[in-house]
Order: structure tokens, then sequence, then C-alpha cells
């Protein structure tokens, strides 16, 4: 292990404490807000001494001040009295990192606000408290103390720091600053009182036990299940928080020689951040309203931590407690910020998991669970440290030793590091090309395969690294490969995969496409080209949308182009610029395949964000969906499409059904299905009526008395109800009617027609 996470584990063995009670941990990340933004997110504001610090049910912490004077808004007279999150009376317990620490005879300015229950505690968490004293030259001095285990970023230069105590300021300015922009009025100055001593002897500082903690649950092989919030975030959508939680929890279950596994599921109630009630969570937009609103993108952005109890096992020589709960609240209204990216988002939530699972900061300015945010583009993607960490911390092979539940090792103020990610602001992806390192522990290539068409994180990819010895592995839900303490060497990442068999993924509007990209209606781009050639000579032509066609009816028959790539997916580089590095992007051609890739030669950095974006061959129109039950649910046809189809006698023993469809705007395809008693009627030819040479149909007999038939076209079909389609029988019974076949499955370019 690094240095770095060598030091981290030293820190956490000196915290180790086992209790007989349950308790959490937490993290939290500010974006930096002054007096001003304060005054404007506040109800009222005082300058007091603390008169008492005592835990309360409920997990929390009541303080009394004894106000002096009240410096913005209106209060009642007499005490004030907030209530903090952490602390608690009882047998559970809690620690919030980067809530504010009071010490009884401490004087303060305190901006404040009232919840939804109408109790008021300290705006934004730390940030909202200064405590007072005198300076060298007789002034009052300000300062804020951010506690540890926070994230602390500038909103002006985007930087980003570990929290801790700020430079003094002088009280006058932090109050002259709380009135500029006129946000609020000042209250009238009252006489300063004296601060009451307290009866009682003094109550101990506002801190909460921190103990390093684990899940239990890897070392018998079991999964531990997170739930995602399925409102998702409402700026970037619920597809895109999906995305970033379910990455950020397969980016810590893919680390090899690792025991730690982690999986995502719809979270089916929501729970707010207090307590230990309810499932492991992901949730987005602070929907119980315990984070206060952010002002001018700033404020804070989440808080993320665990519940554990005083279970304990040793691991590689560290004492752990249980984690029995993980969860990360995400904060409301970042909407409009410039930080709110699906990478940045992606990135935030891999690092507020891994805290989740019991690491700290990293001393590792390349790791993901480093204290400031790269945001180079790495997404959901680990760092070389954070490789070591996970590994560390839950080993293939666990060997647990039973501790006994009370340790000897006394409570220590300094808490648990557990801090929560959050984006600066930058650029999405902004690019660095960082020195060469040629320690063995530097050299890492990571990076997500998405999906060409939706961006989704691709699974079940074979992703090879050809150099001294060849490693391979498989992707899971979100598409994260990650391959660590790599030798300084050249190597190379190649990604295979075939077919899964997700249903509709090549459908009959994927032959349509074809045909425009054949006939020139349409001009494909280098992923469309390439993912339309299915026979693999080189060009897009009538004969791929044949066999596309075919193979939207159910044909087995393997592709041309999949047989020679040895993969029904081909892959295309988008990765992010490290030093030695080629890209080498897929090509078709007269049976021969190129696969996509990128080399190193050689390797002789941390190589983050070195993605790749699969296409199904075949798909033409990127619409393939993965196994993910979120994306059951056909989408419907619009309001008021039907399908036309009349089935008439001819001469003889032979019937006819003309079909059209009705729908308000033209489509490119159509497929649906034909049931009928096959002991009473045979189906024969279908052929195109009134449709122009770059159209074609194909049927299947899918088994006696269903024929599945597929339509399609480079130009828009008729939406009129006008037949399109001639399907011929033949009557084996005398006993017929108009009702002897009848439709079904029927959709217009992929759309369900009810």
């Amino acid at each position: 292990m690094p240095s770095g996470s060598a030091s981290f584990w030293r820190v956490l063995y000196a915290l180790t404490l086992a209790v007989a009670l349950a308790a959490r941990a937490d993290a939290t990340t500010f974006v930096r807000m002054d007096a001003n933004d304060l005054a404007r997110a506040s109800d009222a504001a005082l300058i007091g001494t603390v008169q008492a610090v005592r835990g309360v049910d409920g997990a929390a912490t009541e303080v009394v001040l004894a106000a002096e004077q009240v410096v913005l808004g209106s209060l009642p007279a007499g005490t004030v009295t907030l209530r903090e999150p952490g602390g608690g009376a009882s047998g559970t317990r809690q620690r919030v990192f980067g809530a504010p620490r009071y010490r009884i005879g401490e004087r303060v300015l305190v901006f404040v606000r009232r919840g939804r229950n109408g109790v008021l505690h300290t705006t934004a968490l730390a940030m909202g408290k200064y405590t007072l004293s005198s300076g060298a030259d007789g002034s009052e001095q300000a300062t804020r103390d951010f506690g540890d285990a926070t994230l602390v970023i500038d909103p002006d230069s985007g930087h980003a720091q570990a929290g801790g105590a700020e430079a003094p300021q002088r009280l006058a300015a932090v109050l002259q600053r709380m009135r500029s922009g006129k946000a609020w009025p000042a209250a009238p100055a009252g006489k300063r009182s004296r601060a009451v001593a307290p009866a009682a002897p003094p109550a101990a500082s506002f801190t909460f036990l921190g103990v390093p903690s684990r899940w239990f649950e890897p070392d018998a092989g079991e999964v531990v299940r997170f739930g995602i919030d399925p409102a998702g975030d409402d700026a970037l959508g619920a597809d895109v928080a999906w995305a970033a939680a379910s990455a950020a929890l397969d980016a810590w279950s893919s680390v090899p020689d690792a025991a730690l596994r982690l999986s995502a599921e719809p979270l089916n109630e929501t729970f707010g951040f207090d307590g230990c009630d309810g499932a492991n969570r992901i949730v987005f937009n602070d929907p119980f309203e315990e984070i206060d609103a952010p002002v001018d993108c700033r404020g804070v952005l989440g808080i993320g931590g665990y519940c554990y109890d005083g279970d304990t096992r040793t691991v590689n020589g560290t004492t752990f407690n249980r984690i029995g709960l993980g969860k990360v609240i995400i904060a409301d209204g970042w909407g409009d910020c410039a930080v709110w990216t699906p990478c940045n988002l992606a990135e935030v939530v891999t690092h507020e998991v891994g805290h989740a699972i019991g690491l700290g900061h990293s001393a590792e300015s390349s790791a993901t669970m480093a204290a400031a945010a790269r945001f180079d583009g790495r997404c959901a993607g680990l760092g070389a440290d954070d490789l070591a960490g996970v590994r560390a911390v839950y080993p293939v092979v666990a060997t647990p030793t039973a501790t006994p539940t009370f340790t000897a090792l006394p409570p220590t103020d300094t808490p648990n590091p557990l801090p929560t990610r959050t984006p600066s602001l930058t650029p999405t992806r902004t690019v660095r090309v960082p020195t060469p390192t040629p320690g063995a522990g530097e050299r890492v290539v990571s990076g997500r395969i998405t999906y060409y068409g939706s961006g989704d994180g691709v699974p079940g990819v074979e992703v090879t690294l050809r150099g001294g010895t060849p490693r391979q592995l498989t992707t899971g839900s979100s598409g994260i490969f990650t391959f660590g303490d790599l030798p300084l060497a050249s190597w190379s990442v190649e990604p295979r995969k075939l077919d899964d068999g997700a249903p509709g993924a090549i459908s009959a509007l994927d032959a349509a496409r074809a045909l425009q990209f054949a006939s020139g209606v349409l001009a494909p781009d280098s992923e469309h080209g390439v993912a339309c050639d299915v026979t693999g000579n080189g060009s897009v032509t009538g004969l791929d949308a044949e066999r596309i066609l075919q193979r939207s009816l159910g044909d087995s028959r393997r592709f041309a182009a999949a047989a020679a790539c040895e993969s029904d997916f081909v892959f295309f580089p988008f990765a992010a610029p490290a030093n030695n590095q080629e890209t080498i992007f897929p090509a078709l051609r007269l049976g021969d395949c190129r696969m996509g890739g990128v080399s190193y030669t050689p390797l002789v950095e941390f190589a983050g964000a070195q993605g790749f974006r699969a296409a199904l061959l075949g798909d033409c129109d990127g619409s393939w969906r993965s196994s993910d039950p979120r994306s059951a649910e056909p989408e419907l046809a619009p309001e008021g499409s039907r399908l036309v189809s009349t089935l008439r006698r001819q001469r003889g023993n032979r019937w006819r059904m003309l079909i059209g469809v009705v729908t308000p705007a033209a489509p490119n395809s159509l497929a649906l299905e034909l049931r009928f008693d096959p002991t009473r009627i045979a189906a024969g030819l279908a052929r195109l009526v009134r449709l122009g040479d770059d159209a074609m149909v194909q049927t299947q007999v899918i088994q006696p008395g269903r024929l599945a038939i597929a339509v399609a076209s480079a130009q828009p079909l008729h939406a009129d109800g006008r037949a399109m389609l001639v399907v011929d029988f033949t009557a084996l019974a005398e006993d017929l009617s108009g009702r002897s076949v009848r439709a079904y499955n029927v959709r217009i370019d992929d759309r369900v027609v009810p």
C-alpha cells in the first residue's frame, strides 16, 4: 500500500473503540458561504454565549445560547435553543461531520434558520457559526471551524481543500459583509449582557464518537444492496442519477482481489438522513429538507454516512465495527450551478460510497478518495490507492478475529474521516496530463464503457489488458473497468462482448435506418456506419438492411461482421489524453475486423477516463438497453395510432388481408404478429403495395398459427390507413370469417400500439 494509505490506516487504528450501542458516522461537503450568503439563507443571527450543550433523544444535541445582541432578523426574548444533528441521549448515537461544535462558555456569532418543524438550527451546519475571541490588537476576531472530515470548495476558484479552521477575521468586517447587498435590515443593537455561568459542570464539547468501520457481509460472500432513489435528480433526471449511483457501487465492486460486492436496486421507501431506519440508500433532492438550500451556488452539497454497532472484527491488524446501514443524501437546489454535471455527479457519489464502505481521505492526489476533487473525466473511476484501500479492508480471503464488545482503548475527540465528495467549478471534462511517475502503485488504467445511443453503462463486457501478463475482467452494470498496480511496460486495452439477447435490441426500425443510410436519405457517422455494416464489407447496403430485418424476426444466424470480430459489439475509444497513448478505432472491410482499443507504449502514469462507446452490430438507431428492470415498460405509439386490417375472401379457397396504419407521424417501420388456427387456414405470401423500391418486408413463422412480419422503408410509410401490406392465406375449412386472423404485438417505429 502506498505511504499515504499506510498513514491513513495508522490514524484509523488509533481511533479504534468498541461500544455497546449503535452509532453512525457521516461526511459533509461545503461550497463556502460568506456572511452575506449566510444572511440571505438565514432567518436571524445573534451574538451570544453558550450556556449548555446536552444530548437529546433522536440522535441530536441541544445548544442553549444566552443572547447578547440580535444582529439580523428577530428572535424571542431570553435564551435561544438550537437543535443540531448528531449526538444523542440513549442507545443510538450519531456523529455528523461538518456539524457545528459548541462548548460551554464559548462566545459565538451564529446564523440560525427554522427547520420545517419550526425548531431553530445553525444555518448550513458549521459554516453558520463563528467563534469570537480577542485579537492581539484588542479587536474582536471571528473564526470558523468547518471540522474534521469535511471538504470545502471555493465557489470562485473551484479549489477544493480539506476542512478545518479558517483564518480569523475581524468581527466588524464579518458584520459589514453580512449587511452588504442589503439582503436583510440590521436589528437594533442591544445591551451586552454578561455570560451566565452554568449551574452544572461544563458538558462535553459538541463532538461525537467516530470509529473505523466496515461491512461484514463480504466475508461470507454476501452482496451489500443499496437502494437508489427512483425519483432521481430533478435537474439531471432519473436516468443520470441512477447511472451515477449504480456506477459508483459497481466501481467499488469491480476491484480485483477484493471481496466487496455492492449492488443497486430501486429504493422502495425514502427515509430522511437522521436515524438508522430503512434500507441502505442513495437519495437525491433532499426530500425531507434536512439540508439548507444553497445561495448563489454556495452551501452544502450533501451528507453521507453510515450507522454502526458494537460488533467488532479484526481484519489486517485493524479492529472494525460492523456497518449496518449506509446512506447518501444529495442536496436540492444545485441544478442551475455549473458543478452539476453527470460525470461530476458520478465522481461525487463514488467518493461518498467510498466513505460508506469505510474508507477515509487518501493522501494520494490521484485517488478518487483524495480530499481534493479531480474531475479529470474519470466519472466513477478509481485510482491505485483506492484499489489498495478496498483490498486492505475487504480481502478476498478474510480471516476475521472476534474481539470483545468493550475494548480498553479510550475515546478520542478525533472524528472518523468520512467526508463527502463535491464537484469543483471546472468543466466536466477538464483533462490533466500528469507528470510520469514510475512508481508501480501509480500505474492504473481505468475507464467506463457506455452505449453509443443512450450513454448508459454496458455490463458484461470482457475487457482484456494485453501486455507482459495479460489480465481480463468483466464489467458490471455501470460499465466501469479498472486495472491497477501495473508494472512499467507496454499495455493495450481491448473490449469484447457477445450479444446478451436483450429483447428488442434489433428491430425493424434498425433495418429502416440501414435503408436510409444505403439510399442516401441519411448520412451515417463513423459509429453508425460500423454498427449497421453487419455484412462487414466496409459500407452500409440494402443487404445489411435485409439481414437486420431478418434478425428482428428472430433469425439466429450470426452476422458476418460479428463472426469476423469474434464480438457482437464494436467499441469506439474516447479516452482522455495520456502519455504514450494510441487510440485504435474499429473498422470492417471484406470480412476482416479491426477491433477498437487503446494502447500505451509504455504506460508510465495513472490513466483515467479511458472510456469506450459500445455499439451492438445491427442496432442502427442506438436503442439497445441492458436487462435493466426500469426499462421494461415499452414506449407507446402516439395517441390515436392504430392498425387498420381487413381479411377478405377471394375466389376459390383464397383469403387476403390488407394492412395499413393510422398514426400522427409517418413511420419508417412496422412490426406485427398474425395469429390464426393453422388447422383451418394457412399463411402464404406477404408483399408490399404502393411503396417504393427502397422498402422491404420479411416474414417468419414463430410456430404453427403465428406469423411475424416486419416492414422497413427508407421513405415514410403511409400513415392514413391505406393498405401497404398484403398477406395471402389459403382456407382449410369452410366456415371462415373476417375474424379468423387477428393481429397482435403491433409496433410502429418500435412504439407499441395498444
